[in-house]
């Protein structure tokens, strides 16, 4: 009767094991893994400019930085406020260059005693600006003096964003990884006792605590796999290599 009841038991356990792995298979095509063995496959997207962010790959310092910057580069918030600091600029030059009116050079022409003598004469305007035009100037200037403030606090709290984004991830695969570890533990330790008892040298109960702590490890390892793929992905989307 309580070998019948681990049967049961291992039976209803790999189909929960199956079931998550599938639904894992499902949403992330490039997990596999078989046997116990932990392997991530391919990462999901393409990789344009270095080193893939697939959870079995160590990033270097400065790959995690190529990583950071993409993520930057692609930024919609700050490509927003960059292009409007950067428009504000060239407002402030043409407002500069508006300030002063354009010089004006003029030439008359004359005749006299019955046209034996020709006059030409010049006149020369030298306009200078009136208050309107200051004003416009020194809107624009601080305008552009606060969109330079907002940019700088955005490119901070965006990378500051970023590198905990990479920070998280990283923290994710160790724990991934340690996951894993731990559930190959129990299924060798599992066998262990499986052979132990068919020689008599364990117990039936034993066994049983041995195979449940073996399955709750493997979920335990696969959720862990999940958090990390999940991270994986929000940082390819971020840096715009899921799709081209």
């Amino acid at each position: 009767l309580l070998l019948q009841q681990i049967r049961i038991e291992k039976q209803q356990n790999a189909t929960l094991l199956t079931n998550k792995r599938l639904a894992l298979r499902r949403e992330f095509p490039g997990l596999t893994s078989p046997n116990g063995v932990r392997q991530c496959g391919q990462p999901i997207g393409g990789n344009h400019f270095g080193a893939s962010p697939s959870p079995g790959v160590e990033l270097t310092a400065e790959e995690q930085q190529t990583w950071i910057k993409t993520m930057l580069a692609f930024n919609h918030p700050l490509l927003i406020q960059t292009t409007q600091t950067e428009l504000l600029r060239r407002q402030l030059l043409l407002a500069g260059a508006d300030r002063l009116a354009d010089p004006r050079l003029g030439v008359s022409m004359a005749r006299e005693q019955d046209n034996a003598e020709q006059i030409i004469g010049f006149q020369v305007s030298l306009p200078f600006g009136g208050s309107s035009r200051n004003n416009q100037l020194q809107l624009v200037g601080r305008e552009l003096e606060q969109a330079e403030v907002a940019l700088e606090a955005l490119q901070n709290v965006s990378r500051d964003e970023a590198s905990q984004l990479m920070s998280d991830w990283e923290q994710a695969k160790q724990v991934a990884s340690a996951a894993w570890s731990q559930s190959n533990f129990a299924e060798n330790l599992l066998k262990s006792l499986e052979k132990a008892y068919w020689l008599g040298e364990t117990t039936a109960t034993e066994l049983t605590l041995s195979r449940q702590q073996a399955q709750r490890s493997r979920m335990e390892a696969i959720d862990r796999e999940y958090d990390a793929l999940q991270m994986q992905i929000k940082l390819l989307i971020n840096a715009h290599q899921v799709w081209d």
